[in-house]
Parts: C-alpha cells; sequence; structure tokens
C-alpha cells in the first residue's frame, strides 16, 4: 500500500533524517503530548500515520494507564513504531491503513482523543474537510483532536521566509545529531523543502493555518486554537463540546 504517492522509499529516507528534517521536533512532541494528555483519557487514543513511532511512545510513557492505536499507510512505518513503542506492550496496536480512504473512520467510533503529525497535508482541502468532519462525529462527547502540520503561506514573501527559516533549523539539526551537514546535504539533494521548491512536489498539499481553523469550527469543533509555529509547521488543536 502506496496511499497518496508516499512510497516505501520516503519511509525509509524519513526514517533515516526525519529527525533531523522536522523543526523543533522534540518541541513539537512535547507540545503535541501535553495537549493529547490534557484530552483527558476516558477512552483510546488514535494516532494517524504514526510514522516512526516515537510521539506514540512518548504518549504511552507520559499516559501510563491509556491504550493507543497507530495507523499508518506504510509497512516499514508500523514496524518500527511496533519496535520504539516496544516497552508499552498491549497497550499499543497497529494498523495499515489509507489516509485518503473512509472505510476506516469508523474505527475511530468512541476515541477520546485522536491526532495526527505531519501527515494530513497530503490531502487536498475537500479531504482534509472531510476528515475534520468524519473525527468530529467518532469523537466522544469531550474528546479532542490535535494536530501538527505543514501550512501554506499567504504569498511569496511566506514562501521564502519559510524556506530559509525550514533551511537553518536541518542545517543546525544536522549539526547536532550527525556532528556534519549529511542531513542537510540530503535535505537539499532530495527537496524536501515545500517552501523552496512548491511546484516540484505533488505529494504535499498544505492549507493555510486560517483554512484549518476555520474547517475545525465548521465541523463543529469548539476552543479551536493554534498552539505554536516555526518554519510553516504549526500545531492546532480542537474540542467536541
Amino acid at each position: 500500500m502506496e496511499p497518496l504517492g508516499w512510497t516505501e522509499e520516503d519511509s525509509a529516507k524519513f526514517i533515516d533524517y526525519g529527525e533531523a528534517f522536522t523543526p523543533m521536533r522534540a518541541d513539537q512532541h512535547r507540545m503535541v503530548s501535553e495537549l493529547v494528555s490534557q484530552g483527558g483519557m476516558s477512552g483510546p487514543v488514535h494516532e494517524l500515520c504514526s510514522g516512526t513511532g516515537e510521539l506514540a511512545n512518548l504518549i504511552l510513557e507520559q499516559n501510563p494507564d491509556i491504550v493507543l492505536k497507530a495507523w499508518d499507510g506504510s509497512p516499514t512505518m508500523l514496524e518500527r513504531t511496533a519496535t520504539t513503542c516496544s516497552a508499552h506492550g498491549a497497550r499499543l496496536s497497529t494498523e495499515l491503513f489509507d489516509l485518503a480512504d473512509m472505510e476506516w473512520r469508523s474505527g475511530l467510533a468512541g476515541a477520546r482523543v485522536v491526532y495526527s503529525s505531519l501527515a494530513i497535508h497530503h490531502l487536498d482541502g475537500p479531504g482534509k474537510r472531510r476528515l475534520f468532519r468524519d473525527i468530529y462525529r467518532m469523537l466522544e462527547k469531550g474528546g479532542r483532536f490535535v494536530m501538527a502540520d505543514l501550512t501554506m503561506p499567504a504569498n511569496e514573501a511566506g514562501f521564502l521566509l519559510r524556506a530559509r527559516q525550514w533551511e537553518g533549523e536541518v542545517a543546525r539539526n544536522s549539526a547536532a545529531l550527525h556532528g556534519d551537514d549529511r542531513a542537510a546535504k540530503a535535505f537539499e539533494e532530495l527537496k524536501w523543502n515545500f517552501y523552496r521548491y512548491p511546484h516540484e512536489d505533488s505529494i504535499d498539499k498544505p492549507s493555510s493555518v486560517r483554512e484549518h481553523l476555520n474547517w475545525l469550527s465548521d465541523a463543529g469543533f469548539v476552543d479551536v486554537d493554534l498552539h505554536w509555529m516555526v518554519a510553516g509547521h504549526a500545531i492546532v488543536s480542537g474540542d467536541k463540546g
């Protein structure tokens, strides 16, 4: 299964360099984990597109009573998630899915929290709106949705600023994690920076912060808010009142 244009080759690249490619990754994970934990733990938690599993592992560590289901479209990523979270045993389950599909969404029924990191931008605008409505419908009353993702700038100045910010973050991460510029070179060679190469990227379809907030509100979420943003990567949430 290679949903939304993402391939197993992309998964391998992200496993190798995802930590360096993600701006302030540890801060992002801590904030998402805090927002998930604030959502209360009376029901199951679901992560849409779990990637390498570090965020799921953090949330499981910080909430010892929860059970978490990790969904991903990549068998490689699900295997990596299971390995990363192996200390938590039966509290983690995994399932292969296609984010753009509709059938799997009934599996969220009764969820207390649904969250996603760096995945929903692979859906176009109508796809995001439908997903937000479906998540709202499946959450239990009082539940929460949290999303960390790329966002679309309003103009050329925004593209240039975010491109430079992202490149700066990757350069710092590469030096800190690898002691050299290998990740920064890979970032450029792979043309991973959507803001630098927006017309060469067919699988990324980010929307603006305003659109995300409006679509969440239109779906029925309350207390919708933007909590953090660096290099075009934003964290938003909404609650089911």
